[in-house]
């Protein structure tokens, strides 16, 4: 698992790799700065800049998730927002939060929350890859809100073999309901 460090200050950088280094030695710690200013676009494409896009999950500034706003906002799920505005952080926030100053405890249990969310994505996203091709169609037209009729039209099948799509793809993903398949596809770029 890769785990990108983006937009911290090098001490809460440093801080975070070697808890998870210590906690997870398989797992991969990758910290960017993001805020290069002297470079050129293409410089900081050589560079590696986007890099960071490539990782599992990330830990994040919020300078760094408002300047990425576009990257991170649908994957909200994967980030850990680290933030010193708030020493208690809500519960019922859109992600999960931290702040620096939280104890080893508090730390260690965000960052197990966040390689938990991750996984099970990563999971997830293989059962993806496992969908035949004309399953994925069937996925991205159901998602769209079309009936099992207005499916059967588009791809010129039957209806019965809609519903069989459907039954398979269910049954890989393991989601029952037609919201969430939509929002499995959303998730995972499939409406794009």
């Amino acid at each position: 698992m890769r785990i990108a460090l983006v937009g911290l200050s090098p001490l809460t950088a440093l801080g975070f790799e070697a808890l998870i280094t210590r906690l997870w030695p398989l797992c991969e710690v990758l910290a960017y700065d993001i805020t290069h200013t002297g470079h050129s676009h293409a410089q900081r494409e050589a560079d590696g800049f986007h890099e960071w896009q490539q990782a599992d999950c990330h830990i994040v500034s919020a300078s760094a998730l408002a300047m990425h706003a576009r990257f991170f906002m649908p994957r909200l799920d994967k980030i850990l927002l680290v933030t010193s505005s708030a020493p208690d952080i809500p519960q019922h926030a859109a992600f999960a939060m931290v702040s620096p100053s939280a104890s080893i405890k508090d730390l260690t249990n965000a960052v197990e929350q966040l390689k938990s969310v991750s996984y099970h994505e990563n999971a997830a996203h293989d059962a993806t890859t496992a969908l035949t091709n004309r399953e994925i169609d069937v996925l991205k037209l159901t998602a769209l809100g079309k009936t099992a009729k207005q499916v059967a039209a588009e791809l010129c099948i039957s209806v019965n073999t809609v519903l069989t799509h459907r039954k398979n793809i269910s049954s890989k993903l393991g989601l029952r309901s037609a919201p969430a398949l939509t929002h499995y596809a959303m998730v995972h770029g499939l409406l794009q």
